[in-house]
Order: structure tokens, then sequence, then C-alpha cells
């Protein structure tokens, strides 16, 4: 995708919810590029700020790794250390 087109996907789109105009090219979806504002989907999901969906994303990409390959159990204390900043973040704490 041209560059001149990244900005209308940095303000639209999400990393976790999708490309706003279905594009499998998109720069925000492929992360070549940050998106500058939550979506309406992140919203419904009680997401409230962009600095979350990168450590919601991560996390995410972590737990789908775990489930599908061996992953080392040094890995875990990330995941861990992870999910509790989420629980903190959004006060599900126990």
């Amino acid at each position: 995708m041209d560059k001149a087109k990244w900005g209308v996907h940095e303000t639209h789109c999400c990393v976790l919810h999708g490309c706003k105009y279905g594009d499998d090219d998109c720069p925000v979806v492929n992360k070549l590029t940050k998106q500058k504002y939550i979506c309406e989907q992140c919203e419904e999901d009680g997401i409230s700020e962009v600095e979350d969906i990168d450590m919601i994303f991560d996390a995410v990409k972590t737990l789908q790794n775990h489930t599908q390959y061996y992953v080392p159990t040094s890995d875990l204390p990330a995941l861990n250390m992870a999910v509790d900043a989420l629980k903190h973040r959004y006060g599900l704490v126990d």
C-alpha cells in the first residue's frame, strides 16, 4: 500500500479489531504503523487508551503461541506479568 494512504488507516483501523476498509495490506493491522485512536469496537470492549492496545495485542499473541506451540516455561513469567498488568489496568484484580 502506498504510504500516502497510511494516514486514513492510522485514524480508523485497529490492530486488534481489523481494518475498517477490509484491506489485507492495512499498515495498522500488519503493524507497519500505529493507530492513533481507539476504534469503536475497542470502546465497546472497554479499552479506553491506545497505549493499552499494544499490551493487549502482545498478551493475545503470547496466549495464542502458548496454545498452539510448545513454548519454553521461561516465557510464562512475561505472560503472567502482561495478564497482571491488564487486570490492574481494568480493575480486575482478585
